[in-house]
């Protein structure tokens, strides 16, 4: 969406376009990867013509999602069988410990780096993003951080409080790689 109001307008719908195939893509490879569509549906709501807009998102974020479902429909004979075994493998992540893969200690420590088995990055980041957004306050420039904040708190409420599951909460195994689909909004804060 960076950049787009140069491009022609046929450009810029095959873009929109592309963009939702990714995501797509993304949620095929891993569920956690439909946490895009929200981000780039808030980017897309900025702009004119945004129902259009966020329409070819969403048409490109189902088209290989509908592939998958037509799939698995002509080869298992249920169409959400991904998810029905998804739904199985669940259960071996119900339940935490203390400081298990399920805590709601865990992310927190490994963005304030407190404990990342020998590693501190992402506390490093962390530390940096919360002094440039005191430093944007300060100047009364947040409003143009909102993509970014957007970018960076829907992906990280999911993650700390998601459930893997529709029919009951089973919460998001958690691990530290996960913290990268919001490296690059942190990096860019």
């Amino acid at each position: 969406l960076a950049g787009d109001e140069m491009r022609p307008e046929w450009h810029r719908r095959g873009l929109y376009a592309v963009s939702g195939v990714c995501v797509g893509l993304a949620a095929q490879a891993r569920e956690t990867g439909l946490l895009l569509l929200p981000v780039l549906g808030l980017l897309a709501w900025s702009r004119p013509g945004h129902l259009r807009i966020m329409g070819t998102i969403l048409a490109g974020t189902l088209s290989p999602l509908l592939l998958e479902l037509g799939y698995y429909w002509i080869t298992v004979g249920n169409p959400i069988h991904k998810m029905s075994v998804l739904e199985k493998l669940n259960d071996l992540y119900v339940g935490s410990s203390a400081d298990g893969p399920t805590s709601l200690a865990y992310y927190p420590r490994a963005m304030f780096g407190i404990d990342l088995e020998g590693l501190a990055w992402f506390g490093l980041f962390t530390y940096a993003t919360l002094a440039a957004l005191a430093l944007a306050v300060w100047r009364g420039e947040l409003s143009r951080l909102t993509p970014l904040l957007v970018w960076i708190f829907l992906p990280l409420i999911y993650l700390e409080f998601g459930s893997l599951s529709l029919l009951r909460y089973a919460p998001v195994s958690k691990s530290y790689p996960y913290l990268t689909i919001i490296s690059v909004p942190v990096v860019l804060l």
